[in-house]
């Protein structure tokens, strides 16, 4: 912007030049009976009025243009003007036996009378383009002159109160801008309050006005052609400004820090347009039969048609994508070597690309990835009676059998979704973790392995694992049940069964009932470490001897509430013995919570003694 702002050095003094040459111009007002008046130019070739000139530095006068004459009597004269031999002639009328007055263009943005002693003029924030030039009815021109009583000319001097600056649409852009606003620090357009008591007039910009200043397409026209255009601004020194140009339902934003402007008659080249846009970014992440495989991206170009490249960097600055030079949108796939997948988070863009004219740009931006990745956890445990129904295993009674009844196993966790390049990665590697045992593991192919555990806590238990990958935790649980089966007492024993009754537990085996004295009683052990759910096919073990003395007894074996096997001996002298063994299976009716052995029997030395209860899984 060094050059522009040399040009624009340049124009001021040229602009100051050919304002001390206009003063030859002269207004010539003859008085009649309507006070007529015909102001002449001498020539068109004045940096004031209308339109840019050919040469793109003098502003003349056109065909139409109309002036609004002030004489502080009456409101504002309207006087048109012709163009004849090269010369500009407005007529009109003013008030008789008026002396001084002041002329104003455009008459449309003149108010009607002066306030105040100023001319107030209002500069449109929108304005319509013209090809090459600023339109009609937008360079603010003004001049102070006097009638001479005798009839004689008068001569005045126009001056521009405005700037205009310059800017170009190349070719590339053609056909596709809608709109071009131009952005500053400081009013560009509104109310200007002229004051004209001395040669130079001095401008006021209101403060209410517009900072922003909108040209759209030439009339008859939705897009800008290409070539040259011009903005016309009220007198002020931009520190820097700001193109935002509309094209294809974009916004492109053009920014320049140059200062720029700062007076009347200024004319001003800005710089050719660009439609320089924001790169936007899609990620997507891509899977294939539903299995997570990296993420792709997108990143639209800066500059139509014109080469660029760009790196990606994530909110660590690890350099994780790079686009080879091209033109148009830059894109990488999944397939990228170094960081195939791009998790939720932060990312920077930097970029480098080339205007219109060549010039090497690099600039920055950043975005978002919000997308979570798609993946499951899947959880697995076996307890004795997992096996037996099947549930999460193969169903295998002789495996639950052979198991402790406290014992769960076959724990896993599986990850599905994720591919095993991501699984394998060390940036990418998730955490596995459980509330069972606290075990804390990485996965590599999907599924982890956790050691046996043992759980204590008859009936339902669920077990909880969580594996997180790149910030995004999955959960999984299975609930299994814990019945005490197998279990085998061969003997039973004082600390897994309690008794009642009279009996003791001897080496060997646990004697009900011998009682020494003459009366009838009953005992019984009880064993509490089960928690059978309802129909369950259940082996029962057992092997006892019975003993009977001058009465007879019962022996029942109760697997909960109900009565599944039982054996008695007659009173009396001749048969005094008997073995009891079977091996039964039973089907449970409800939740069974105890086995209970139990022997009923009269006086003296009527006992049982029990050598093996034993409860299995039936088939």
């Amino acid at each position: 912007m060094k050059s522009i702002q040399h040009i624009c050095n340049i124009l001021w003094a040229v602009a100051l030049m050919a304002i001390l040459s206009c003063q030859s111009e002269a207004v010539e007002m003859e008085e009649g009976a309507s006070v007529p008046l015909e102001i002449r130019t001498a020539a068109q070739s004045s940096l004031t009025r209308t339109t840019l000139g050919a040469d793109g530095r003098s502003v003349v006068w056109t065909e139409g243009d109309a002036i609004a004459v002030f004489d502080k009597v009456a409101p504002k004269h309207r006087f048109a003007a012709s163009i004849a031999d090269g010369m500009a002639r407005f007529h009109g009328n003013i008030t008789p036996k008026t002396t001084d007055f002041v002329a104003v263009y455009p008459y449309e943005l003149a108010s009607e009378n002066l306030l105040d002693g100023h001319i107030v003029v209002n500069l449109p924030s929108t304005q319509t383009a013209s090809l090459n030039t600023f339109s009609t009815g937008l360079n603010v021109s003004v001049a102070k002159g006097s009638r001479n009583v005798d009839g004689s000319p008068s001569f005045v001097s126009f001056f521009n109160v405005c700037q205009v600056f310059r800017f170009t649409v190349p070719a590339y852009a053609k056909d596709q801008i809608t709109s071009i606003q131009l952005q500053a620090d400081v009013v560009l357009a509104g109310q200007m309050n002229i004051e004209y008591s001395a040669y130079n007039p001095v401008v006021t910009v209101s403060a209410q006005g517009s900072k922003t200043v909108t040209i759209l397409p030439p009339s008859g026209s939705s897009t800008f052609a290409e070539g040259t255009y011009c903005i016309v601004t009220a007198p002020a020194t931009m520190n820097g400004f700001t193109f935002l140009l509309t094209a294809g339902g974009k916004t492109y934003r053009q920014h320049s820090s140059s200062t720029i402007g700062g007076g009347s008659s200024v004319i001003a080249d800005l710089r050719t347009l660009d439609l320089i846009d924001t790169p936007q970014v899609t990620a997507q992440h891509v899977y294939t039969n539903d299995v997570l495989q990296g993420t792709a991206l997108s990143i639209t170009a800066p500059t139509p048609g014109k080469e660029w490249s760009a790196t990606v960097k994530n909110a660590e600055g690890a350099l994780v994508r790079t686009f080879a030079a091209g033109t148009g949108t830059l894109q990488s796939s999944e397939d990228d070597s170094e960081w195939p997948y791009l998790p939720v988070g932060s990312y920077t863009v930097d970029y480098t690309y080339t205007t219109s004219n060549g010039k090497t740009m690099q600039a920055q931006t950043t975005f978002s990835i919000t997308e979570q990745p798609r993946f499951s956890l899947s959880f697995n445990a076996a307890s004795t009676y997992s096996y037996y129904l099947g549930d999460g295993v193969a169903r295998n009674v002789e495996t639950a059998n052979s198991m402790n009844a406290y014992t769960v196993t076959a724990i896993t966790a599986t990850v599905s979704g994720i591919a095993p390049k991501l699984l394998n990665d060390p940036k990418y590697a998730g955490t596995l973790s459980n509330t069972f045992d606290g075990t804390v593991a990485s996965t590599t192919d999907g599924t982890t392995t956790f050691n046996d555990i043992t759980l204590t806590t008859l009936g339902e238990n669920t077990l909880q694992a969580s594996y997180t990958f790149q910030g995004i935790t999955k959960t999984a649980s299975k609930t299994v049940y814990i019945t005490g089966v197998p279990f085998r007492s061969e003997p039973p024993t004082s600390d897994l069964w309690s008794k009642s009754g009279t009996g003791s537990f001897k080496d060997g085996y646990v004697e009900l009932g011998h009682n020494s004295l003459p009366t009838s009683q009953s005992t019984e052990i009880v064993y509490e470490h089960v928690s059978i759910p309802a129909d369950t096919k259940i082996m029962l073990d057992h092997s006892e001897y019975i003993h009977r003395f001058t009465v007879g007894t019962t022996y029942t074996i109760y697997i909960g509430d109900e009565a599944v096997t039982s054996a008695n001996i007659s009173g009396g002298f001749g048969s005094d013995e008997k073995s009891f063994e079977e091996y039964l299976a039973y089907t449970t009716k409800g939740l069974v919570t105890k086995v209970r052995c139990h022997n009923s029997y009269g006086e003296s030395t009527t006992y049982t003694q029990v050598y093996k209860i034993a409860l299995t899984y039936g088939e």
